[in-house]
């Protein structure tokens, strides 16, 4: 499993993830994760890593950083107006 449950879960688990922490006082993803069963996959970090979290502003600050370093080598890429 991905650390810190970085990972990729259907939307249609979430009423049972939210049912688990608010009545079962489930605090351990493991212990979630293991009704359902789990598969690791390994994500490349570069250019980017997919799962990165902006936090604080110095973690804006990186992320602006990023999509401007992106941006810079696929000029013809356009961000979505929903973002």
């Amino acid at each position: 499993m991905a650390p810190s449950g970085r990972g990729l879960w259907p939307l249609a688990l979430r009423e049972d993830l939210r049912r688990a922490i608010a009545a079962e006082g489930v605090r351990k993803i493991e212990i979630w994760t293991a009704r359902y069963g789990v598969a690791a996959a390994d994500w490349p970090v570069e250019p980017v890593d997919p799962f990165f979290n902006v936090n604080t502003p110095d973690d804006a600050a990186q992320a602006q950083a990023i999509a401007a370093r992106l941006e810079a080598r696929r000029p013809d890429f356009q961000p979505s107006k929903d973002a």
